[in-house]
């Protein structure tokens, strides 16, 4: 036996991966914009103003709560899918890997019924006969999926249709009820660099601005975090000038009931992607917080 053939019997030494290794991450999205604009120090910020200002923010802690089941066979299941879905994604991995686990690649027939990522693309097509409360139960739902959803291809297409269902449905729900339901949305696991794959933001943020004069100071900080989350689509806005300064002057007399993150992401939207320079506002924030900007 020659030595190119020889087998010692010896397994090689697998170096153990450290615990990082196995945790379910999202694929990366490049982001080159301003360092106030990053998704991870956005999130970091409203994790901060949940955890200090108290209901004002709880909307956007997420909860885990299963939407109420209707009886087999009415509106195509979609209720129970969406159930089974949503545990199977929280509780053992994306359809794909869970399809794996189960062994149900290999189920031969009835594929369409049996497969997760099967599952998972009817879901998509039977999303339209959700009623509005309970695309709203799904928008809270996806918020507090594994980072690593975004991985997964049917659950973008799942994403995909959802998102496309709110563009369809919002102009019939109310503006404010809109601008949380966008920020809980944009904040949510589906991450990607393309803006046209998640309109639901965009299409709140041009919608919200036609009743910028009507918001309360909250309402007006909440729809200056979601233009600090979609910079891009609040820079198409066209605000007139008294407008803008109506939004500054909202948030300088009510400048000492809000915290230092709510008022420096409201400067930051309102400087940069609204394109006003807000001078009131900035020299309250010169004076108070003890530094130039």
């Amino acid at each position: 036996q020659t030595s190119a053939n020889f087998n010692s019997g010896k397994f090689k030494k697998i170096k153990q991966q450290p615990d990082s290794f196995f945790q379910r991450k999202a694929a990366p999205v490049d982001n080159n914009e301003h360092f106030m604009f990053n998704r991870e120090f956005l999130d970091q910020s409203i994790e901060k103003l949940i955890s200090s200002r108290g209901r004002g923010y709880m909307f956007l802690k997420t909860q885990r709560k299963s939407m109420k089941e209707e009886e087999e066979g009415v509106r195509e299941n979609v209720t129970r899918d969406w159930n089974h879905i949503s545990e199977t994604v929280q509780d053992l991995a994306i359809p794909e890997l869970a399809d794996v686990i189960g062994g149900q690649m290999f189920a031969g027939n009835n594929l369409r019924k049996t497969t997760t990522c099967c599952l998972t693309l009817r879901l998509a097509d039977n999303l339209k006969l959700l009623s509005h409360a309970e695309i709203h139960h799904c928008i809270r739902d996806v918020a507090g999926w594994p980072a690593d959803s975004s991985n997964s291809e049917v659950l973008c297409s799942l994403f995909k249709k959802i998102d496309e269902e709110c563009c369809v449905r919002c102009p019939d729900w109310d503006v404010v009820e809109n601008i949380n339901l966008a920020l809980i949305w944009t904040r949510g696991p589906f991450r990607t660099s393309r803006s046209e794959d998640k309109a639901y933001g965009s299409t709140v943020v041009h919608l919200a601005a036609e009743h910028i004069l009507d918001f309360s100071v909250e309402d007006t900080v909440r729809f200056l975090l979601l233009c600090c989350y979609l910079p891009s689509p609040a820079s198409e806005i066209s605000l007139s000038e008294d407008e803008k300064c109506h939004v500054e002057e909202k948030l300088v007399n009510n400048f000492h009931k809000l915290s230092e993150s709510e008022i420096a992401l409201a400067y930051t939207a309102l400087s940069i992607p609204l394109r006003h320079k807000a001078p009131e506002l900035r020299k309250m924030m010169e004076i108070n917080y003890g530094f130039r900007l």
